[in-house]
């Protein structure tokens, strides 16, 4: 159901076939829905406006799927072109900061609010993350947002 309603743009008007290794919801979308539960009355009203027939699949002849959830994210260093994109993030963020039509006062109320919370240690993290320690200009970002907060230079992520 989320599928559809995530998809409604691409799958609306046009007949849809579902591929699912859940053998039964064949069965389900194939019953009266005055015969089914109050529950799948529910969803099967909702996925009345779609066009979906659903064929059954074995888990096994789904290489699409399966590939898809075995995939994972690597943990390797940020490649360059990664590190210059954040690097023009954060000047990108520092210009709009000097830049930004903010009154004094407005911007130390920011400030002030920032001290409190201690935002600017997920600023500290995200440089660690992307930059693997705390640049210069991560240290300017948090500076002009807090003058009194200072993060470590060691890392933290």
């Amino acid at each position: 159901m989320f599928a559809c309603i995530k998809f409604h743009q691409y799958i609306y008007g046009c007949p849809v076939t579902v591929q699912s290794d859940h053998k039964p919801l064949e069965s389900v979308f194939r019953k009266v829905i005055a015969s089914t539960t109050p529950r799948l009355q529910r969803m099967l009203l909702r996925l009345l406006e779609y066009n979906i027939s659903v064929q059954y699949t074995p888990g096994r002849e789904m290489h699409i799927a399966d590939t898809l959830s075995r995939s994972y994210l690597r943990e390797e260093p940020p490649s360059r072109v990664e590190r210059e994109i954040a690097e023009d993030t954060v000047i990108s963020i520092n210009t709009i900061i000097t830049d930004a039509p903010v009154s004094n006062s407005r911007l130390d109320k920011i400030r002030q609010e920032w001290r409190v919370t201690k935002k600017c240690n997920f600023c500290a993290s995200i440089c660690t993350t992307v930059f693997q320690a705390i640049t210069p200009s991560c240290q300017a970002i948090c500076a002009s947002t807090s003058p009194s907060l200072q993060i470590s230079t060691s890392r933290t992520a």
